[in-house]
């Protein structure tokens, strides 16, 4: 578990809108899966709420986090919302298809689902880039752990 810990990451907010209401989480389990068409993969625990909007055929929305300036996203998300409160609330988004995109990230990506594999404790989701942006010329911000037993 060190070692596999020792493998770098970045940290991204996912979010989506499902019947009108908002859910967003951290990721960091997240990578470039083809170029042709444009896919990512990234691993969610069965137990997050994304789960319930990302099936085949949804949408969802990449927020990448910016290195250096990140901490009061990573923050907000982080916290522990009440059943059905708007995750959103006090965060500056655009509006894009299959949720928002947040303003104090660097680049966003809008994607939908392709396939859904079982990794245990976690979903490996599959998806097709449709859409993105480049908001600022930032890097996104680095993830390491020490250990792969926590996120």
């Amino acid at each position: 578990m060190k070692a596999l810990g020792k493998m770098g990451g970045g940290r991204y907010i996912i979010t989506a809108s499902k019947a009108g209401v908002n859910c967003a989480g951290v990721a960091t389990w997240l990578m470039p899966a083809s170029t042709e068409p444009p896919s990512v993969a990234m691993a969610v625990a069965k137990e997050d709420a994304l789960q319930t909007v990302m099936q085949v055929g949804e949408t969802f929305v990449v927020n990448m986090l910016e290195e250096g300036n990140y901490l009061p996203l990573l923050k907000h998300f982080q916290q522990s919302f009440a059943p059905g409160a708007d995750v959103l609330e006090g965060i500056e988004v655009l509006q894009v298809e299959g949720g928002s995109a947040l303003k104090g990230g660097c680049a966003f990506l809008t994607c939908r689902v392709s396939s859904r594999m079982d990794a245990s404790d976690h979903t490996i989701i599959c998806s097709e880039v449709v859409a993105g942006e480049v908001l600022r010329e930032a890097p996104i911000a680095a993830n390491y752990r020490k250990t792969a037993a926590y996120y």
